[in-house]
């Protein structure tokens, strides 16, 4: 059995890709024999009860909000608090290893490593020079290159490193021989679980309804479907955004929206992943648009079990094909509008099966054997 502590520096649990994936891998390594604890920040989306895991949290940090996706400078203060808090932790416990999220989570971990020398593993979700240019904060050069500096950081001290596809392994070439991918996976059962008596939330309605959901950053790409949507302005296809941030946070979309006057989208805020998935079981078609190639989008998981037509950028969709989904390249807003229409006027369901058999690859059981057998090459 591995004891291990997992460093998540975000909002955990969230209603987004980051501490979601965190939450089902962390209660998966249980499942698989290991022990582990999640070291993250004072606040959450919601709370955890099922208490597979145990939780860790710093201090409240007055004026600090960690909520909201991306890196902030104020973020600091908090990095170092989980840095605080782990020293703590790594001394009352005596981890085997220290697995650490994104490259925040990882510099913490690294610092820990200091000080107990506890192999640390750098979980590579995103890759800098794609994520950081959709932050227009972040487009002046030297934080750029300062956020480069810590990811070659990561790459290059951490003992091992997980991959979140095999785009990110390959761009990066890195020498490290401790290396292995280990997709944003899915709970199966957890999910037909979930839409199991689960009532309608669209009500009755005739419209086709073609829907998104997960975070509404920049860089997932969701101003793409305002403008197919632009495209569509006619009353048998409504499109809908469910997301888990809340309605402060979505000002500048909705007033797009509003500005546009684009009445067949409905942006929905606050919903937590099971609502999300509720929102899609019940859907026709399922959207993905974002472009760049860093990282698998977990809703592609999701969307593959619920068996629905998904029209999806061939960057965001990387583990499908046109033999399982309709897939474009992403800002052509032409082929956008061209899959859209040939999902909606499909009246077979060969692609959604496809996807189906496929997504058993991708169940966290599995994936958490494979990864177990990789922390041994580790500790």
């Amino acid at each position: 059995m591995n004891k291990i502590l997992m460093i998540a520096a975000c909002p955990f649990p969230g209603n987004r890709g980051t501490p979601s994936r965190i939450l089902k891998m962390a209660e998966a390594l249980k499942r698989a024999g290991n022990a582990v604890d999640i070291l993250t920040y004072h606040n959450r989306d919601f709370e955890y009860k099922d208490k597979i895991i145990n939780i860790f949290r710093t201090p409240k940090i007055p004026l600090i909000e960690t909520n909201s996706p991306g890196p902030k400078i104020y973020k600091l203060l908090a990095d170092f608090m989980l840095i605080l808090k782990g020293l703590g932790l790594c001394k009352q416990k005596r981890y085997d290893l220290i697995h650490a999220h994104h490259i925040e989570g990882t510099i913490c971990g690294l610092s820990l490593k200091g000080v107990y020398n506890i192999p640390v593993i750098y979980d590579a979700h995103i890759i800098v020079d794609d994520e950081v240019p959709t932050y227009k904060r972040y487009k002046f050069k030297p934080i750029k290159l300062f956020l480069n500096l810590l990811e070659n950081i990561c790459l290059n001290k951490s003992d091992g490193i997980v991959y979140v596809d095999k785009s990110i392994m390959s761009y990066f070439n890195n020498s490290q021989k401790n290396q292995v991918v280990i997709p944003t996976g899915t709970n199966i059962k957890e999910i037909e679980q979930m839409i199991k008596n689960s009532k309608n939330p669209f009500g009755k309605s005739s419209e086709t309804k073609i829907t998104y959901t997960g975070s509404i950053s920049r860089y997932q790409n969701v101003a793409d479907i305002l403008k197919v949507a632009k495209l569509n302005r006619h009353n048998s296809i409504k499109f809908f955004i469910i997301t888990g941030q809340l309605i402060n946070e979505c000002k500048e979309l909705s007033d797009f929206i509003r500005k546009e006057n684009l009445k067949n989208v409905v942006l929905i805020p606050n919903k937590n992943f099971r609502e999300q998935i509720i929102y899609a079981a019940y859907s026709d078609i399922l959207l993905s648009p974002r472009h760049f190639l860093g990282g698998l989008p977990q809703k592609i998981t999701n969307y593959m079990v619920l068996k629905k037509k998904i029209v999806a950028t061939k960057g965001s969709a990387k583990i499908l094909d046109d033999s399982s989904a309709y897939l474009y390249k992403g800002g052509d807003i032409k082929a956008f509008n061209k899959k859209l229409q040939e999902a909606i006027k499909s009246k077979d369901s060969l692609k959604e099966e496809n996807a189906f058999m496929k997504v058993k690859e991708f169940d966290w059981d599995n994936l958490a054997k494979k990864l177990t057998k990789f922390y041994y090459q580790i500790s």
